[in-house]
């Protein structure tokens, strides 16, 4: 087969995870070929957590190559950081003081 119809397939290969976490508002990665995109809203999931907890772990297929590393702001406007490691672990890298709900979106490369 053809090189470039090979890539084009891989594009045509859309996979989706949902984490279904208790108290979770959203959290979705969608997968195209070697792309994912990660959604989450943490709804109340992440509040009282310590530092370098880890809050999601993402399933084997839609991991990261490398360790990722991010901020966010809450809506309480609280800044922290986040790292992905490439055994899918998502950390919060600091503790709050303040509860509220983080919104990111990310999108990685994956084996």
């Amino acid at each position: 087969m053809f090189p470039t119809l090979c890539k084009l397939e891989n594009l045509c290969e859309v996979k989706e995870y949902n984490f279904n976490i208790p108290g979770l508002t959203i959290g979705k990665i969608t997968k195209i070929g070697k792309v994912a995109h990660l959604v989450v809203d943490s709804g109340s999931h992440f509040y009282s957590k310590p530092a370098e907890s880890v809050v999601l772990t993402i399933p084997q297929e839609f991991r990261p190559r490398t360790y990722l590393n991010f901020s966010a702001n809450s809506l309480v406007n609280v800044m922290n950081s986040f790292k992905i490691t490439p055994d899918g672990r998502i950390i919060k890298k600091f503790a709050d003081s303040k509860d509220g709900a983080y919104y990111f979106s990310l999108t990685y490369f994956v084996d």
